[in-house]
């Protein structure tokens, strides 16, 4: 009956909403993490970026790696 599809919905509704939050909850700890790791990079002086095998052109990228993880 449509009583029970409808019953049937709000959980799945209930459960696409969860992963919706989660999934951009997820994102804004990826988005946190890879702006601490460019501001901990960007306080770096060009000769230690050097010492570790990057140069300031690398950060971004190391950052976003970072953040993955």
């Amino acid at each position: 009956s449509a009583h029970e599809i409808g019953e049937g919905l709000i959980p799945f509704y209930q459960r696409v909403t969860n992963m919706l939050l989660s999934h951009l909850v997820d994102i804004f700890r990826q988005w946190r993490r890879y702006n601490e790791s460019l501001r901990e990079l960007n306080r770096l002086a060009d000769r230690e970026l050097a010492d570790i095998g990057m140069t300031r052109g690398d950060i971004p990228r190391v950052a976003w790696e970072s953040s993955e993880r």
